[in-house]
């Protein structure tokens, strides 16, 4: 279907004009057409939630080329279901009749006609009204901004529309919902409540503003599976659809807090989720909440994925998580909240392939998180890197014994393992008792380098670290607050390296007494206190800056330590 507007304004820039597609061609006179093909993102879901069918209404406006000057104001049209389809080759055509010698930029927007949501103005900003119910499939919209163009001639145009929201959703698992019937319940509605969200955007630059709290009313669940690739591999697991919103959302990571309430046919409540910090809102993506909601300890995953733009991950469990990839594999845009501490997570590999982590978080409670795997004959045969990746507050049960030395570590690195602009700090432990039953006080470090491994930490912040005694890190333009350092000069595969930029405000020496440091303190490094516990400087290099040297408690200078045969 082609749609001709002519349109007709008192502006001298503006010809008013009723025409033929043949008139329009010959440009008429000091005018020329620019025809758009109009039609939605090629990759918008099939399934009826999230398929863009319900979009009948279509509106644009003309700007001037910078969007600070309206040329036309909003032209609603309606019916225009036929008119947008999924890609712009199989659309319709929005003629628009101009002025030559111009530069315009045309912005659209195009919803569900049933829609009272959504206030849009002459100079097509919008305003979204939350009330309303929640699984509300008519308050999918979308909208594109074309970039600048000069009009001397006939154009034609392709203009792909996408979402200014974000897409929330909840799954649970089939046999979760059958568990919840045996009790004798049913959940049936469903409610979200979702903070400090945006409510009103510019559709000429896209930019978002105000803050509201969003509470969408319980209304039924939708009818529908969830599918999404959680672990990657290509294929989507089947969840049950138990929540669905849209929220308005900007083109950058935005953090919220969310919950969400069920209850049955009577109104009964069923399960309310306790408040979820770290859920992240970004424009055209969805995320996905996926777990056990009705009985047991929670276990969330929430996955962000598009149909849309891109995937992003977050997921919280109370259960095992061990991924093992055969191919080099990145892992991006996650956050896994772990929710006990006798359940593990790790990133593995089968030989060496490469495992990326890239703008990836963890939080919670956990055994460990492990780049690797311990206890694999290939243990040193890991390669990882990872990339604004964040662990903060940790809580670990993990026991582990170096020699004299008892620790509880929250992320350890097997192999091969880089770390740029990381964060990782506040790790706690509960670790009381050794495997041998004997009680033991642990001392919480946020990374652990282990035996056979090697790392290298840039641009980074870190709480603290422990080295193995046969572990090799070079730290470079980082902050440590401590590390505990055990390498040691009896192998040769046994090193720290505080390079050039990098401050640590304690390092404590614990190598066994009969082996000297493995330590080089570069110059253009500094470090707080040097705590020589079993100490030599034998193989020790010390370029940089060591306010306060002490050995056994006792402060000493460098020449002093060195008269005494150390």
């Amino acid at each position: 279907m082609r749609k001709t507007i002519c349109l007709g304004v008192a502006a001298a820039m503006l010809f008013a004009t009723a025409c033929s597609h043949q008139e329009q061609k010959e440009e008429l006179g000091t005018n020329a057409v620019v025809s758009f093909s109009v039609g939605l993102d090629s990759r918008i879901d099939t399934r009826a939630i999230s398929d863009g069918k319900g979009v009948d209404q279509l509106m644009y406006a003309v700007f001037n080329e910078d969007g600070s000057e309206l040329v036309v104001s909003k032209v609603t049209i309606n019916d225009a279901a036929s008119m947008i389809e999924r890609n712009p080759t199989n659309g319709g055509y929005v003629d628009i009749t101009l002025p030559k010698g111009h530069t315009y930029k045309v912005v659209f927007w195009a919803q569900n006609s049933e829609c009272d949501a959504y206030t849009v103005s002459d100079d097509m900003k919008v305003t979204v009204d939350y009330d309303g119910l929640n699984n509300d499939e008519t308050r999918d919209a979308f909208f594109a901004a074309t970039m600048p163009f000069k009009l001397d001639h006939h154009l034609s145009k392709e203009v792909v529309l996408k979402r200014p929201f974000a897409q929330v959703n909840v799954g649970t698992y089939e046999s979760e919902l059958e568990a919840v019937k045996e009790y004798g319940s049913e959940v049936t509605y469903s409610s979200a409540t979702i903070k400090g969200v945006a409510n009103q955007i510019d559709l000429a630059d896209g930019s978002v503003s105000g803050e509201v709290d969003v509470v969408y009313t319980a209304s039924e669940l939708p009818s529908e599976k969830l599918y999404v690739d959680v672990d990657k591999d290509g294929e989507k697991e089947v969840y049950e659809y138990i929540s669905m919103c849209y929220v308005l959302a900007g083109d950058s990571n935005s953090v919220h807090e969310v919950a969400f309430d069920f209850s049955d046919a009577n109104g009964n409540a069923v399960a309310t989720t306790a408040n979820i910090d770290l859920i992240s809102l970004l424009r055209n993506w969805r995320t996905n909440i996926l777990g056990y909601f009705f009985t047991g300890n929670a276990n969330l995953d929430i996955v962000i994925d598009s149909a849309y733009e891109d995937d992003y991950n977050v997921i919280t469990s109370n259960k095992d998580i061990f991924y093992s990839v055969s191919e080099d594999t990145v892992f991006e845009n996650s956050t896994y909240i772990m929710s006990n501490y006798n359940v593990g997570l790790s990133f593995s590999s089968d030989s060496g392939q490469l495992v990326t982590l890239d703008n990836v978080k963890f939080y919670g409670s956990v055994w460990t998180v492990v780049l690797g795997e311990y206890g694999n004959a290939k243990k040193n045969n890991f390669n990882h890197v990872l990339n604004n990746v964040l662990a903060k507050d940790l809580e670990v049960s993990n026991v582990i014994k170096d020699h004299d030395v008892y620790v509880s570590v929250g992320v350890q690195l097997y192999g091969k393992s880089t770390l740029n602009n990381c964060k990782m700090t506040g790790t706690t432990t509960v670790a009381t008792v050794h495997f041998d039953g004997t009680p033991h006080d642990y001392t919480p470090v946020d990374v652990g380098v282990p035996n056979a491994s090697d790392a290298v930490i840039n641009n980074s912040e870190i709480g603290s670290i422990y080295l193995w005694t046969h572990a090799v890190l070079t730290i470079s333009n980082t902050h440590v607050d401590r590390i505990i350092c055990s390498c040691c000069n009896s192998t040769n595969h046994s090193n720290l390296t505080v390079a050039a930029g990098s401050t640590v405000g304690v390092i404590d020496c614990t190598q066994p007494a009969k082996y000297g440091s493995r330590l080089i303190i570069e110059e253009g490094a500094t470090v707080g206190e040097l705590n020589l516990v079993n100490a030599s400087f034998k193989d020790m290099e010390i370029r940089g800056t060591v306010n306060r040297i002490t050995y056994n408690g006792v402060e000493y200078t460098l020449d002093e330590l060195k008269a005494m045969g150390l």
